[in-house]
């Protein structure tokens, strides 16, 4: 076999599909070079856009002197990390007779990713781990074989200008992500019931703001995903409302002024409550896509509230009325706004209400009473990142 000084043999012609004629790359538009060893015959490529396993050749054929089939189908490696794939047909010979299929993932940006079928075999799976050659980095040398001889190349990618299409991005699908979120929110917790002794109702409330932290572990589907959660969330507590009806409300006349009195005992700031806690749960998500790179997504999640000091005070001036705070069950849903930055990388957006259920063991065990009813609501917003793993 001769062997040939190092040449230049470029990307020729694109072959568009879309459209019926087939325009040829200019030499300033070229994208990949090879330089050939122990080749007989200059090898020229021709690009098709991926689009499944069965590559279509047809609209090939009338561009070379060569018999081609209709199709071949390959077996393709995972490709879903990449924005855009396509199909780099090689043929040599004086009459185009070698053909050799490649693949590249993301052909148009400054790192492609190329899949080299070795044995030409149409089998990518079964072959070495892909070539990552970034534009104006030193060229790499493989060796095909095809029709038990060896063929020695070395492929480079030119460091010249070229269309750049936006920032690739690829949604987080079929693998496992991790993702952290940082929120502020702002809810209440109250309870009510009817004291048996008085006979009438007695009412609490106290506001509360939130600050959390929260990391998650998701395998991702394309349009859901499944997922457990970890949620650090510290409350500040503002004042507290403790409303006692003593009885049914009436008017009374003082100096000549009748004065409305409701006839309930007003108490303010008597308890105090935990203020950190630690949310453990699960989590399903339901995506829908809304634009290239956006997502809007609904979830749900549910689990137990854990607390770090696990103890209510009913009334802090007295003995004797602190209660625990057992796990207790939680549920969470939301809307998030997921906004794709790279491949399998995204921030988001999440505006969410958590309902907890709250109730002190042993909680009113003093007081004959009736129709309890409690909750604790937290609205929030919560900015955070994932990422593919």
């Amino acid at each position: 076999m001769r062997v040939l000084k190092l040449i230049s043999v470029c990307l020729c012609f694109s072959l568009i599909l879309e459209v019926s004629g087939q325009i040829p790359i200019m030499p300033e538009q070229f994208r990949v070079n090879l330089g050939a060893k122990d080749v007989q015959h200059d090898m020229k490529f021709y690009q098709l856009k991926y689009r499944t396993s069965i590559i279509d050749l047809r609209r090939l054929k009338p561009l070379v002197n060569a018999e081609l089939p209709d199709s071949v189908v390959i077996v393709p490696p995972d490709l879903s990390s990449f924005d855009h794939v396509v199909v780099l047909v090689g043929l040599s010979g004086s009459d185009n007779s070698s053909m050799i299929v490649w693949l590249a993932g993301n052909y148009n940006y400054r790192n492609i990713t190329f899949f080299l079928d070795y044995d030409q075999d149409r089998n990518f799976v079964n072959d070495r781990e892909p070539v990552k050659i970034k534009a104006g980095a030193d060229p790499v040398e493989v060796i095909l074989t095809q029709n038990n001889q060896s063929k020695k190349l070395l492929l480079t990618v030119p460091k010249i200008e070229v269309k750049r299409i936006e920032k690739y991005k690829v949604r987080i699908a079929n693998r496992f992500a991790v993702g952290f979120s940082m929120g502020v929110g702002t809810g209440e917790t109250n309870y009510r019931y009817d004291d048996l002794v008085i006979g009438y109702p007695t009412s609490y409330f106290v506001k509360i703001t939130e600050k959390n932290l929260t990391a998650s572990l998701s395998y991702d589907i394309k349009n859901f995903n499944l997922g457990v959660s970890a949620s650090f969330q510290n409350h500040y507590y503002f004042t507290s409302h403790l409303d006692v009806v003593k009885g049914e409300p009436y008017r009374r006349l003082i100096d000549f002024l009748t004065i409305y009195d409701d006839n309930t005992d007003h108490h303010v700031n008597l308890d105090e409550h935990s203020n950190n806690r630690l949310q453990l749960g699960v989590f399903g998500t339901l995506k829908l896509k809304v634009s290239r790179s956006i997502d809007i997504h609904t979830t749900f999640h549910t689990g137990l509230t854990s607390y770090f000091n696990p103890e209510y005070n009913r009334f802090v001036h007295r003995e004797n009325h602190i209660y625990p705070l057992r796990r207790s069950p939680f549920y969470e849903i939301g809307v998030k706004a997921e906004f794709t930055t790279g491949i399998a990388k995204a921030w988001f957006v999440e505006i969410a209400r958590n309902d907890q259920k709250w109730e002190p063991e042993g909680f009113l065990h003093d007081t004959p009473h009736e129709n309890f009813e409690s909750s604790s609501v937290i609205m929030k917003l919560n900015v955070g990142y994932r990422m593919g793993l």
